[in-house]
């Protein structure tokens, strides 16, 4: 009998051990600079931060940042472990910030910001402003701020400012904020400014497992290089909702929202003066874009009709582009009533 107890009290004690072995950790950033030992003790920069959260696979770690601005300052690219350049999240994890504008993650132009490459990884941002990233060859490249490749993976942004980040390459760039491939990726109560790329200035997804929602949200003062919209999503599924995408830019072609091959919804969102177009449906095999109590204000550009569906209570104005069909839709509205793009208060 205290033979059997002992292995029991043996047991439990092993489930225990275990058990806090697997439990999250707090981690606590205690400098601005760039530096890498790799330990998060009484000296830890961000990088040692994501590097201790690396190590613990088993675990949703949260790194707490400062109001502070974290420049990266370590060299480097095309390197996977957060030694230096990028930082690498390879495993889930959040990093919580206290609001944009006031934590700021800055790449100093060293390479992209965060890269999210590790598949079925759960990640979240909160409060984080996201700039500085910067891509720079002659080879293809993708995702200046954030590149998420993360088959099964789920990435969210919240209440975040994604700015000033540039792609560039004599080949062609995607995703000037952002790239995502293989993952669902929330935006909260974010904004999208100022980030260029030759296709995608704002956002690129590829692939059909790509899911993008953005609620809430502002896309604006975006460029795309190539004219292919500054948000493009192309095969995967992408939902704007109660958010708005104005003033984006390209020197040639169409700068608004382009749908290719993948399903686009845009409900009670505000499309507004971006250059040439609002919305490049392209049907490419079955693509479709649903409206649905939209405001467009500028024109379309559709390849095929069945590339874009009204569903309810969707305005244009001035004139006549979208393919807007049911009688619950207003065109040809010359004035649709909206100032121009500003901070009005709110939450």
């Amino acid at each position: 009998m205290r033979q059997i107890l002992a292995i029991g009290c043996a047991a439990l004690a092993l489930v225990v051990a275990r058990a806090q072995l697997a439990s999250a950790a707090d981690l606590y950033v205690t400098t601005t600079v760039d530096t890498f030992d790799g330990f998060c003790d009484t000296h830890c920069s961000l990088r040692d931060a994501v590097h201790a959260a690396n190590a613990d696979p088993l675990t949703e770690d949260t790194i707490h940042l400062q109001a502070a601005t974290y420049e990266l300052a370590i060299e480097g690219f095309d390197e996977d472990a957060s030694w230096s350049g990028d930082l690498d999240l390879r495993s889930s994890m959040s990093i919580l910030g206290k609001g944009p504008g006031i934590t700021t993650i800055d790449a100093n132009f060293v390479d992209r910001v965060l890269d999210i490459n590790v598949p079925g990884v759960d990640v979240t941002i909160r409060g984080v402003t996201i700039t500085g990233g910067r891509l720079a060859s002659q080879y293809a490249l993708a995702g200046a701020g954030v590149r998420i490749r993360s088959p099964g993976g789920t990435v969210a942004f919240e209440t975040c400012i994604l700015e000033s980040n540039l792609s560039f390459s004599l080949v062609t760039t995607a995703g000037g904020a952002l790239f995502v491939e293989g993952a669902d990726v929330d935006f909260r109560n974010t904004i999208i400014r100022s980030n260029s790329a030759t296709r995608g200035g704002a956002i690129y997804t590829w692939d059909a497992d790509a899911n993008v929602t953005l609620e809430r949200c502002a896309v604006y003062d975006n460029t795309t290089f190539g004219g292919l919209g500054v948000i493009e999503n192309s095969h995967g599924t992408m939902v704007i909702y109660t958010s708005t995408v104005s003033n984006n830019l390209t020197a040639s072609g169409h700068a608004g929202v382009r749908n290719y091959q993948g399903t686009l919804l845009i409900i009670n969102s505000t499309l507004s003066d971006n250059t040439n177009a609002e919305i490049i449906a392209v049907e490419g095999g079955g693509g479709l874009v649903t409206l649905t109590g939209t405001l467009i204000v500028g024109t379309c550009f559709i390849e095929h009709p069945t590339a874009i569906h009204s569903d309810w209570y969707n305005l244009e104005s001035p004139g006549d582009t979208c393919e807007l069909d049911l009688f619950q839709d207003e065109y040809n509205v010359a004035d649709p009533m909206i100032g121009g793009l500003a901070f009005n208060g709110g939450p």
